[in-house]
This record gives C-alpha cells, sequence and structure tokens, in this order.
C-alpha cells in the first residue's frame, strides 16, 4: 500500500497547545468562493427583475448564501 504524501505549504505551526496549526487559504479554494458568490449575486438580482415582487423560499435561499 502507498503512504499518502500531502502538501504542508499551506499549514503553519503556531507552537500554541490549543491550536497547534493554522491552515492558510489556497488560490483555487478563495477563487471558488468568488466565482460562487458572484453566480449565487448574479442568480438573486435576475430573479427580482424576472419575477418582480414575488419572494419565494427560492429567492430568500439564494440570497442568504450570497449574503454568506
Amino acid at each position: 500500500m502507498k503512504p499518502l504524501i500531502l502538501s504542508t505549504r499551506n499549514i503553519i505551526p503556531t507552537g500554541n497547545k490549543e491550536r497547534p496549526v493554522v491552515v492558510r487559504r489556497t488560490w483555487s479554494s478563495t477563487l471558488i468562493n468568488v466565482l460562487l458568490g458572484v453566480l449565487l449575486l448574479t442568480f438573486s438580482v435576475l430573479h427580482i427583475c424576472v419575477s418582480g415582487v414575488e419572494h419565494t423560499f427560492r429567492f430568500y435561499f439564494t440570497s442568504a448564501l450570497s449574503a454568506h
């Protein structure tokens, strides 16, 4: 069985016993989060423009996701 080799360049030791390491965000995770936010915001704006004032559960769910 082959051992799993992990990249440790994003893991930073702190020396604190309660929180021994900190994991940095990678560029790919930041890019995915930004693209998802833009997609959800675009969906919310299009939903408002197309369906008018009708606010359904789907509208509030996508609005909450884009705000988060």
